[in-house]
Order: C-alpha cells, then sequence, then structure tokens
C-alpha cells in the first residue's frame, strides 16, 4: 500500500512539473520588416504572455545585443497606440499605467500595473555591450491574477537603428533570468517558456559598390604616398 502511494505522488510531482514547465511563456514579435534596415529604420516588437495559472510579479528583460548601431527609445514607445490586437479587458497598452490579467473576484479587482515609472527603462546589463530593457509588472493588492489567457498584450518598444551595419546580424532577446510569481511562489525561470530572439540584418553592399569604395579608399592611399 505504502509502494503505491509512493507511486502514486511520484507520478503526482512529474505530472505537477510537467504542467508548471508549460505554464507560462513569453513572446516577442516584430510589428514590421526585419531585414535590409538603414538608419531610415526603427524596429517596433510586441511582448505577449501565456499564463495558465496566477500571478503577483512579472518581470521580464529584452537584451539589444548593440546599442552603438541601435538605442531603445523609451519616449517613443510610450507614444505609441494600444496594440491594434489588444481588446478591452485583460490588455494593456503596455507603456502608461494600464493593466494585463484584470480579474473580478467578488468585490475585489486584481490586476498587474508597471511597477516602475517610466514604465520600461534600460538597466546596467547582464552582458556587458548589450542594452538591457527591463519590464515590470506587479499586483499592488497583493493579491493574484487568477484569470489567464494566450497571448496575453505586455508591451510595445520601440528601437532606433542610429548606425548602417552592413553584414552584422543584431538580435533582439530575452534574457534567461526573467522573475514571474505565482501568488507566493516563484516560478523556476528555466521553466519559463521564451520565443526565439529577432534576428536584425542591414544592407548588404552590392560587390560593385563595395569595389569602387576599396579603389578610391586605395587612390587616397597612393596620392597621400606622392604627396609626401
Amino acid at each position: 500500500m505504502r509502494i503505491l502511494i509512493t507511486n502514486l505522488l511520484a507520478v503526482a510531482l512529474l505530472l505537477f512539473g510537467a504542467a508548471s514547465a508549460s505554464a507560462f511563456s513569453i513572446n516577442m514579435v516584430a510589428q514590421g520588416g526585419t531585414s535590409s534596415l538603414t538608419t531610415s529604420n526603427n524596429v517596433i516588437v510586441d511582448v505577449f504572455l501565456d499564463s495558465t495559472g496566477p500571478i503577483t510579479i512579472f518581470s521580464v528583460a529584452v537584451v539589444n545585443s548593440n546599442p552603438s548601431v541601435m538605442l531603445y527609445d523609451g519616449a517613443a514607445s510610450a507614444a505609441l497606440p494600444v496594440n491594434p490586437g489588444a481588446g478591452t479587458y485583460g490588455t494593456s497598452n503596455g507603456n502608461q499605467s494600464s493593466y494585463i490579467l484584470y480579474e473580478s473576484v467578488g468585490k475585489k479587482s486584481n490586476y498587474l500595473v508597471p511597477g516602475q515609472t517610466p514604465y520600461f527603462q534600460t538597466f546596467p546589463p547582464e552582458t556587458p555591450g548589450t542594452e538591457q530593457v527591463n519590464i515590470n509588472y506587479v499586483e499592488n493588492a497583493l493579491g493574484t491574477t487568477n484569470a489567464t489567457g494566450v497571448g496575453v498584450y505586455v508591451a510595445t518598444l520601440l528601437f532606433h537603428i542610429v548606425a548602417d551595419f552592413g553584414t552584422e546580424t543584431l538580435e533582439l532577446a530575452f534574457t534567461t533570468s526573467n522573475t514571474i510569481q505565482a501568488g507566493t511562489v516563484t516560478v523556476p525561470a528555466s521553466t519559463i517558456g521564451l520565443s526565439a530572439p529577432i534576428t536584425l540584418t542591414g544592407v548588404v553592399p552590392e560587390p560593385t559598390t563595395a569595389m569602387l569604395v576599396g579603389l578610391g579608399i586605395l587612390g587616397l592611399t597612393v596620392a597621400g604616398r606622392r604627396r609626401v
């Protein structure tokens, strides 16, 4: 009998672990093109949350691989309208003091609100040489948002391309140290699903253009030597 109970408990724990592993996931989607980018382009991404359980704290960071080429603009992000796919309840415009995962329980309403002002801001990055944008939401009433949802809109971030980057590849990706607190329990970061990084490419010079530029540099070098 004890062996049977032990086995049942083991199976229950395995099932619970499997359910927990897929209970929360964070996804990032680009609004426009991600290739042939130049300094006349902006990169706008939306962040969405899939939740199948209660949430008290939601903290995620987006990392920009090269801030010398692309920079986050908090003011421009805050001025963006509500994501076109966002409804009235259970969503946020992502950049103002709105709410996500709203649920009314009896006379009490639980929802997440931005945990900082400005709502999304850069922090010292975990990886030197990168730019990190933190998105923090908290349930101020110390309750939990028991509402669940797939594709709950969380945020919109705008980045400017500030330099041409040719053959270099840029990335926007989530860190692996994101935090979700479900009630009073912190969800292991390793169990939070993360979408793949968004890859960005620039305009690659045509061979003839590159050759002409090379010949021009060579000519300047030869002319300089003759003057000496």
